[in-house]
C-alpha cells in the first residue's frame, strides 16, 4: 500500500517538561506510520536550515520520500506545557504569499496548514481540519475525491459546521463537504463517528503519563491507516484512540501497531452528566495567579464546569469568602490542588476534601516529599507533570 501524506514539517519547543523536536504534523504522521506501510511519500515544505534533518529521515526511513517545497522559513511552535497554547513565528498572518501543494493518490492523509495552501486529488481522502481559527472547507480549497472523511475537534467541526450542537454541526459538514464521515474528538469523552443518517460513539483511554503535543497527528494517522486497509470508521477510531494513549505515554515513534492492539489499556468509563472541579492554590502574586489562569482554562477544556475561589468568590475577608468558596467544595467532584509554596488556604481545603471523602490531586515541582507527607499518607494523588495532573483530575471527575 502507498499512502500520500500532507501536511506540516515544524520546530515544536517545549519548556516544561523541555522538550525539542522536529516534526510537524505531516512529519510526524509518516514516521509514526513507517513501520506499518510499504510506501508513503510525504508532501510538506523545507527550508536551507531543515535541509540537514530532512535528509536525515530519508536515511532513517527508506520507504518514506519527500516531495517538498522550498520556503524562507519552517514554522516553529513555543508552549510553556503541552497544553498551553503556542506562540508561532514566524506568525502565519506574516506569510504574504503560502505556497500550494498538489497532491492526488488513491489514499491521502491532509492535515490542515498555516503556511501553505493544498489542493487534494484522491480515491480516498482523510482530512484533519487542524484550525481553531479557521477550519478551511475541504471543496473550497479546489479539492476533491470519492471517498471523503473529515476529522476535528468539537470546536473546529462547530465553526465549520456553524452549529452549536456538534451532532448537528457533523451532519451539516456532511452534506456541505459530501464527506462520507465527520469524526468528532471529544477528548477525554472520545468522540463520534457521524454520518448523515447515523450517529456512533467511540471511547478514550488512560495512559499513565500525558504529553499531548502530537497527540491529534497520531489519532488521524492511525485512524487513516485502519480505514485504508478496510476496517469501519468507528473500528478505525477505536484503535487510534487506543494508539494515541500509548503516544502520549511513551512519545515514541515510530508504532508498532500490532503491538500496541495488544497493551491492556483501561478504556475511559466518562459519565455525560454534568461535573464540577474545585481548584484550589494561591492567587497572591503574578506567577500563582498565572497557574491558577491556566489551569482554570485547562481544566474548562473538557467542558467541565470548575470552581475556582478567585473566579467564583473573589477576595475578601474571612466572612465573605470562606463559606462561599466551601460551599463549592461541597458540591464538586474532585478537588485540583496547587501545592508550591504550600498555602495554608490551599493546605486547608485539601484536609477538608479529604475529610468529606472527595477526590485529591495535586501538582507540585518544588516541594520535598517529606513535606506532602499527609498528602501521600491520605491517598491524594501527586503529580510533578502538569498537563498528567490535568488529564488525572478531569479523567477522575468524569468517572465519579
Amino acid at each position: 500500500m502507498e499512502i500520500n501524506i500532507v501536511g506540516g514539517v515544524y520546530y515544536e519547543n517545549c519548556i516544561s517538561p523541555q522538550s525539542n523536536e522536529f516534526y510537524g504534523s505531516g512529519l510526524r504522521s509518516a514516521i509514526s506510520l513507517s513501520s506499518s506501510i510499504d510506501r508513503i511519500k510525504l508532501h510538506s515544505l523545507k527550508s536551507d536550515a531543515a535541509e540537514g534533518q530532512l535528509q536525515c529521515l530519508s536515511t532513517s526511513y527508506n520507504n518514506v520520500t519527500c516531495n517538498l517545497i522550498k520556503v524562507p522559513s519552517l514554522l516553529s511552535f513555543y508552549y510553556y506545557h503541552p497544553l498551553s497554547v503556542p506562540e508561532i513565528s514566524p506568525h502565519p498572518l506574516s506569510i504574504e504569499e503560502k505556497p500550494l501543494i498538489k497532491v492526488s493518490g488513491d489514499n491521502i492523509i491532509q492535515f490542515g496548514m498555516l503556511d501553505a495552501n493544498v489542493k487534494a486529488d484522491g480515491c480516498r481522502v482523510v482530512y484533519d481540519l487542524q484550525s481553531i481559527w479557521n477550519p478551511r472547507s475541504f471543496i473550497k480549497q479546489g479539492s476533491k475525491c470519492e471517498d471523503l472523511i473529515i476529522i476535528g475537534n468539537s470546536t473546529e467541526i462547530k465553526k465549520l459546521g456553524s452549529a452549536s450542537d456538534i451532532i448537528e454541526a457533523g451532519k451539516n459538514i456532511c452534506q456541505k463537504e459530501n464527506a462520507a464521515y465527520v469524526i468528532i474528538k471529544r477528548g477525554a469523552l472520545g468522540g463520534y463517528v457521524v454520518s448523515l443518517d447515523d450517529c456512533s460513539s467511540f471511547g478514550a483511554y488512560k495512559s499513565k503519563t500525558v504529553f499531548p503535543i502530537g497527540s491529534g497527528d497520531i489519532f488521524t494517522s492511525v485512524f487513516s491507516y485502519y480505514w485504508f486497509n478496510g476496517h469501519s470508521p468507528v473500528e478505525a477510531a477505536q484503535k487510534a484512540s487506543k494508539a494515541t494513549a500509548f503516544y502520549v505515554e511513551n512519545i515514541y515513534l515510530p508504532l508498532d501497531l500490532q503491538q500496541i492492539a495488544i497493551i491492556p489499556y483501561e478504556e475511559l468509563k466518562a459519565k455525560e452528566e454534568k461535573k464540577q472541579i474545585y481548584l484550589a492554590g494561591p492567587f497572591f502574586n503574578l506567577n500563582e495567579r498565572w497557574m491558577i489562569e491556566e489551569s482554570y482554562r485547562n481544566l474548562k477544556s473538557q467542558t467541565i464546569d470548575v470552581f475556582s475561589p478567585i473566579h467564583k468568590v473573589g477576595r475578601g475577608d474571612a466572612d465573605k469568602v470562606v463559606r462561599k468558596d466551601l460551599e463549592g467544595l461541597n458540591t464538586s467532584d474532585v478537588l485540583f490542588a496547587i501545592v508550591d509554596n504550600l498555602d495554608s488556604g490551599t493546605i486547608f481545603e485539601i484536609g477538608y476534601a479529604v475529610a468529606k471523602g472527595i477526590p485529591v490531586i495535586a501538582f507540585s515541582q518544588k516541594e520535598a516529599k517529606e513535606d506532602l507527607k499527609m498528602l501521600y499518607g491520605s491517598k491524594c494523588e501527586i503529580y510533578d507533570d502538569y498537563s498528567t495532573a490535568i488529564y488525572k483530575t478531569i479523567w477522575r471527575a468524569l468517572e465519579k
